[in-house]
């Protein structure tokens, strides 16, 4: 009986060896040397000298995860293919607001200031009510740190009230202390906004 079972395992490692399956395991970064990243699998202990493809910077301590294709991981066929966060939380970030009348000027509507952890992503939530008693246009523009976005949302509005809405996702490039301001110019008054930033490796 163990026989056969050795031989059915022996097939079965044999045929995913040459399979295109891809395998994946955790693994924690223990050592970096230059493009060379000394990587601990979670699961079995063993240590790989991997070149990281996950397009992210990693340091020492931090998850990731592990991928080979085939039946048998080793330092020729495995690689990082992806992090896993050390802030696995999201946090919202409220900002300071600014409502009023507008003019054809930039104004400050609502600003935010928060500390990264980590290069990462967030997203930027945005809603205001708009009176106005004119036809005419209301434009946004988003400033992440010194970086104006180049997507300008835009908001048509006449007699009466309007609601102006968008999501936005932010890069932060590096940690440390961000800043992000929301500016509009045009026509009417905007009388109630609720915004704000969310995400992983952010807080106040």
């Amino acid at each position: 009986m163990d026989s056969l079972m050795e031989l059915i395992d022996n097939r079965i490692e044999k045929a995913l060896a040459k399979s295109s399956c891809v395998n994946s395991q955790l693994g924690v970064v223990n050592e970096i040397d230059g493009e060379i990243y000394k990587v601990k699998l979670v699961a079995t202990g063993a240590i790989y000298n991997l070149r990281n493809y996950s397009g992210s910077d990693i340091k020492v301590g931090q998850t990731v995860h592990v991928y080979w294709r085939g039946g048998f991981c080793s330092n020729q066929n495995a690689y990082i293919g992806a992090t896993l966060s050390r802030y696995n939380n999201l946090t919202y970030i409220i900002g300071n607001k600014s409502t009023g009348a507008l003019s054809q000027t930039d104004k400050t509507v609502m600003s935010f200031a928060f500390e990264a952890h980590e290069k990462t992503t967030a997203t930027l939530v945005f809603n205001a009510q708009i009176e106005s008693s004119d036809s005419g246009n209301i434009i946004f523009t988003i400033i992440n740190g010194e970086n104006t976005l180049s997507y300008t949302p835009t908001q048509t509005v006449g007699s009466g009230y309007a609601h102006c809405s968008f999501t936005l996702p932010l890069t932060i490039l590096d940690a440390g202390s961000q800043t992000v301001v929301v500016k509009a110019k045009g026509v009417g008054s905007i009388t109630g906004i609720e915004s704000y930033i969310y995400g992983q490796g952010i807080g106040e």
